[in-house]
């Protein structure tokens, strides 16, 4: 059998577990096969001529049911080096990114992390031929992605640290001018919107934001994204985010929604849909809160396309990356539905997100004033 065999390093706490939710398990060869497998896809869309045939050769490597053909090309193996599970007392920015299923204002943490650590993962293949994907999607997960939950938010964030291909040792990235030149090697400008998260000509990396700590970093995209989406609570006469006054870039979302809850009809959705859904509202004039979700049979979520990732090099420098996904919001005939926490619902009618609606993202990639775009950003 062909092996590959890689190393990563947990580079920020890492929110993954079985049933209970408790890190004891460690990471399982199923949630690590997830991630490969979104990896795979992203990279691969535009390289078949059908979304039917990606489908048949993502079975193919990775396995499905034992009507789509069982087992997958490979074994998959994972054996844990060093797993910390040191407490996270987590700063502004983090406990924004946490988000409400992570994190309590008053309870502060509800689950307990992976703090850091490094694990092997070894990967036997039944023919040499499926490799050079896999291999593809084992790099870029360890250079853009993570484990677990709020894993698009940064959490979970997985640095690469060596790669082997039978004996044949591969390089890795050794600094940002590296991973830009990666990027640029492996990323493929597919044309059009895809059907799902993956690259095309609309897709954007930005290297943001570099320095020493990978926490402070987290921290810091968690704070500029606040800023950037917030309204703020009003203190003194002026709405404030952390102690600063609040920017206030979608008080036309607040207004729209305050509307609705006033009675008026829905024109529109919120522009701020497209960082994923659901997302919510709460009033307190009003003392009213709003769910805003999908409306279609069965899903009532949408991921975010932006994907935040913290990457260390092997000289324990630190790089806050930003990955852009832009596809096909929503399935066709499904719309964004309005939603109190307790009683009716409303749904919006009009098409949901048009392709200039990704300038939202863009702008806030725009905020970190010494970034380096090293992929795509079409508009």
């Amino acid at each position: 059998m062909e092996t590959i065999k890689a190393t990563y390093r947990i580079v920020t706490p890492m929110f993954i577990g079985g049933a209970d939710h408790k890190p004891d398990d460690g990471i399982r060869p199923p949630s690590f096969k997830g991630a490969l497998r979104f990896w795979w896809r992203a990279l691969n869309w535009g390289r078949f001529e059908s979304l039917g045939e990606l489908h048949r050769k993502e079975v193919e490597l990775f396995g499905g049911s034992s009507e789509q053909g069982g087992q997958g090309a490979f074994l998959l193996k994972i054996e844990s080096k060093s797993l910390n599970n040191k407490e996270l007392s987590p700063e502004s920015g983090h406990q924004y990114l946490l988000g409400q299923g992570l994190y309590h204002f008053k309870q502060g943490l509800l689950r307990a992390p992976i703090y850091s650590g490094e694990f092997d993962v070894t990967l036997r293949f039944r023919k040499s031929d499926k490799i050079d994907t896999i291999k593809e999607a084992l790099i870029c997960l360890g250079c853009l992605g993570g484990l677990g939950s709020r894993s698009r938010k940064g959490f979970g964030s997985l640095s690469i640290v060596s790669l082997k291909v039978g004996e044949n040792k591969q390089e890795l990235p050794q600094n940002t001018d590296d991973l830009q030149q990666l990027f640029q090697s492996v990323m493929n400008s597919y044309d059009g919107l895809p059907p799902y998260s993956a690259f095309s000509i609309y897709s954007r990396i930005d290297i943001s934001q570099t320095g020493n700590e990978a926490l402070e970093l987290l921290n810091i995209a968690g704070r500029e994204l606040q800023m950037y989406r917030g309204y703020g609570r009003k203190q003194g006469g002026k709405h404030k985010i952390n102690g600063v006054d609040a920017e206030q870039n979608f008080a036309k979302d607040h207004d729209l929604v305050l509307d609705f809850i006033n009675g008026k009809g829905l024109s529109k959705h919120p522009d701020r849909v497209v960082f994923g859904l659901p997302h919510n509202y709460f009033f307190s004039s009003a003392k009213k809160g709003i769910d805003i979700e999908a409306s279609g049979k069965g899903r009532s979520r949408r991921a975010s396309p932006l994907i935040l990732h913290i990457h260390e090099f092997p000289n324990q420098q630190c790089a806050l990356i930003q990955t852009l996904l832009p596809a096909i919001f929503l399935p066709e005939g499904d719309k964004v539905k309005f939603k109190y926490k307790r009683g009716r619902g409303d749904v919006v009618t009009q098409k949901v997100i048009h392709q200039e609606n990704w300038d939202v993202v863009y702008d806030f990639m725009d905020r970190f004033p010494n970034r380096v775009s090293v992929f795509g950003g079409a508009v």
